[in-house]
C-alpha cells in the first residue's frame, strides 16, 4: 500500500469523526489527484470549497482537478475565484496560464505568468512557462532574454 493510499484510509476515518472539516477533504483530494483519481478528487475539493469557501487554496486545487479534467472554463472559474480571495496567490496564476495555454489563449497565458511574477520573482514554473509561451506568440526576442 502506498503512502497515498494510507493517507486516505486516515482521511477517511477523520471524516467519519468531523464530515465537516474542510481540511481532510483538501488533502483527501489532493491525495487522490497525486493517484490520478481526478473525478475523485474534484468531489473531496467541491465539498472542502462547501465548508469553506473562502480558502483560494481550495479553489485553485478545484481547478487544477477540472483542468486535467479537460473542463478548462470551470477550472479558470475556480483561479479566479482564488485570485479573487488572494490576488498574490502566485500558482493560482501559473495555473490559470496552464489552462489558458491548453486554450489556445498564448498571450493571455503569458499576461498570467507576468501578473505570478509581479508577486514572486523567482517562482521558477512561471519564468518557464513564461519562455514557451512567448515563444508561442512570437516574441522570441523576449522569450530568450
Amino acid at each position: 500500500m502506498g503512502s497515498y493510499d494510507r493517507e486516505l484510509k486516515c482521511l477517511d476515518v477523520a471524516l467519519l469523526i468531523k464530515p465537516e472539516y474542510a481540511g481532510a477533504w483538501f488533502n483527501r483530494g489532493v491525495a487522490l489527484g497525486q493517484l490520478g483519481k481526478q473525478e475523485e478528487a474534484l468531489k473531496s475539493f467541491t465539498e472542502a470549497v462547501r465548508i469553506n469557501p473562502e480558502n483560494a487554496h481550495v479553489w485553485g486545487n478545484k481547478g487544477v482537478s477540472l483542468d486535467k479534467l479537460g473542463r478548462h472554463e470551470e477550472a479558470l472559474r475556480c483561479y479566479d475565484e482564488a485570485l479573487k480571495i488572494d490576488p498574490n496567490y502566485a500558482r493560482a496564476w501559473v495555473n490559470k496560464g496552464i489552462t489558458l495555454s491548453e486554450m489556445g489563449m498564448y498571450k493571455e497565458e503569458a499576461e498570467c505568468y507576468d501578473e505570478a511574477l509581479k508577486i514572486d520573482s523567482k517562482h521558477i514554473d512561471a519564468w518557464v512557462n513564461k519562455g514557451v509561451s512567448l515563444g508561442k506568440i512570437g516574441r522570441y526576442d523576449e522569450s530568450l532574454s
